[in-house]
């Protein structure tokens, strides 16, 4: 992944469609994180994702994320901060690294 721009949309369902059109998301995962997590409305989110190696870097609308860049490590984490108050929950692991955590 380099530079591919995300719109997310219509809460977590409409994310999993998009990153799957993406190539970022294969459908076996798309239905574990579907069944492991809560849907909730994003009200609209446009995220830009760098991948290099093993870390990961996530430029998102300011309009909604109360920090816009964040970059993190395959297998970690994350719990960002969003304008509207409430937070996003997520990880973001290397397809390696998910077949032995997964």
């Amino acid at each position: 992944l380099h530079g591919r721009w995300v719109t997310v949309s219509g809460g977590q369902a409409a994310f999993i469609k998009k990153a799957i059109e993406a190539g970022m998301l294969g459908a076996a995962e798309a239905h574990k994180i579907i069944a492991d997590t809560d849907h909730h409305q994003t009200g609209g989110m446009y995220l830009r994702i760098n991948q290099f190696g093993d870390v990961c870097t996530v430029d998102a609308s300011v309009a909604k994320f109360a920090r816009a860049k964040r970059t993190w490590k395959s297998g970690h984490y994350f719990y960002e901060p969003l304008v509207s108050g409430g937070n996003l929950l997520g990880v973001w692991v290397l397809p390696e690294e998910y077949r032995k955590i997964g």
